[in-house]
């Protein structure tokens, strides 16, 4: 006996159990693709192959007859799982394509905003006022008295 025959009998009940989540389409597949494998192995006589393709007949049948009498239900694929809104990153609510978009926009806004607030500000001086000074009736302050005194 192989090591590979010895771990797939050993582990037997869990890949019987991963093999129950599966589509029962799925499970018919394996078994069609494995009796293939089976008569190319019987053909080339190379019994190890045959021995470890028989078990795994075995487990893909007793997986479907399980899942049958236990009605156990499919597990939903990543895909799947996304199209019903499964896959969720805003506690635990579902987010709605539509949702989403407007989370990013959201997003894209708050980051413009800190972009804006963390820009450098000019230094005041001439350069910054250039064509604003027709806008600007300030006049210069006279120098007070007590000012002039200190010179």
């Amino acid at each position: 006996m192989t090591s590979r025959l010895q771990e797939c009998i050993q582990n037997r009940e869990h890949y019987i159990a991963q093999l129950c989540t599966m589509r029962d389409t799925t499970l018919a597949r394996k078994i069609d693709l494995i009796q293939q494998q089976i008569e190319m192995a019987h053909e080339q006589k190379n019994d190890e192959a045959l021995e470890l393709l028989l078990e795994w007949e075995r487990q893909v049948i007793a997986a479907r007859l399980k899942k049958q009498d236990e009605k156990i239900a499919d597990a939903l694929s990543d895909i799947e799982l996304e199209v019903v809104g499964e896959n969720t990153n805003n506690g635990g609510r579902a987010v709605t394509p539509l949702e989403d978009s407007i989370e990013i926009e959201a997003m894209q806004r708050l980051s413009d905003e800190r972009k804006k607030a963390l820009t450098p500000i000019e230094p005041a001086g001439e350069n910054t006022m250039q064509g604003h000074e027709e806008n600007i009736d300030i006049e210069p302050e006279k120098p007070k008295d007590e000012q002039l005194k200190l010179f």
